[in-house]
């Protein structure tokens, strides 16, 4: 067996392990010393708390504090300041029971997000069309003016509505279909 046959061997044996752990949310580990800040505490005199935090992704995704919508507009002209036609790559995932609905923007074999909206199955109140159509279209409203957006979906957004809107906003689109 090769050394490249070894790893790929191990690779599918540690996958399939990882898939009797359950449900993961993907996340970061940080180490971190800190002070607490009462004043006669030990880390006041030097021996700060040693901490191990995690932080989640559905955390910084569910912040209403922060809107990638917001930093549209910037970005599109930091990462393509002389184009007029915009590529864009709507994905959507789920991490645990939220479904993320990200715009990114490919860039040098990497993307940029520009836009991210959240929703959880259980609780939606309205149709889960409305809120794709609702996400493309505060992306298509938050774009600099004089840009042209070609979304590139999954075939989940071959839906007559979202289509119809996108025809009658002007906006260009592909959509991956089922493969024959």
């Amino acid at each position: 067996m090769t050394e490249r046959q070894k790893l790929w061997a191990k690779s599918r044996y540690l996958r399939s392990k990882m898939r009797q752990i359950g449900p993961m949310i993907t996340g970061s580990v940080a180490l971190r010393h800190i002070k607490c800040g009462k004043p006669n505490c030990r880390c006041t005199r030097g021996y700060p708390h040693f901490i191990c935090q995690v932080t989640y992704k559905t955390r910084f995704l569910d912040n209403e504090n922060f809107q990638t919508i917001n930093l549209t507009t910037d970005l599109v002209r930091l990462t393509y300041p002389e184009e007029d036609l915009l590529l864009v790559i709507i994905d959507q995932t789920a991490i645990g029971d939220v479904q993320v609905i990200s715009a990114n923007v490919p860039t040098e074999g990497r993307s940029i997000p520009l836009a991210i909206s959240t929703f959880e199955y259980t609780k939606i109140e309205r149709s889960q069309n409305l809120i794709e159509e609702e996400s493309l279209t505060t992306l298509s409203s938050g774009l600099p003016k004089g840009i042209k957006v070609v979304e590139i979906a999954e075939r989940g957004y071959g839906k007559s509505i979202l289509l119809k809107n996108r025809l009658q906003r002007e906006e260009l689109f592909i959509i991956r279909g089922k493969e024959m």
